[in-house]
């Protein structure tokens, strides 16, 4: 399966400190794109790969922890106060409950 493997060597203050190994991945794209890369037998399985096509939810339910990216210009989110900032974050991260 083609992927990219970078090392980010800062956490740039998006994972706490006590965090000494992180993945970041985009979920958005990993199923389908896996789909597409089966090992045998499961490359012949067509309803499997079907539900990894259509399973967009599946990964943030395994998630043990979410990294939220504010929308651009993030600076001024950061300008704001920081209960303002929670309570935007969680307004839009309703979906995950």
């Amino acid at each position: 399966m083609p992927c990219r493997v970078t090392f980010v060597s800062s956490r740039f203050g998006k994972i706490p400190s006590g965090v000494k190994n992180a993945i970041y991945m985009e979920y958005d794209a990993y199923l389908p794109l896996l789909a597409e890369y089966l090992p045998e037998p499961l490359d012949q399985n067509s309803d499997f790969q079907s539900f990894l096509r259509n399973s967009d939810s599946l990964l943030d339910q395994i998630a043990d922890q979410l990294l939220v990216q504010l929308p651009h210009p993030r600076s001024a989110h950061y300008l704001q106060p920081i209960d303002t900032v929670m309570q935007t974050v969680q307004k839009h991260m309703a979906f995950v409950e």
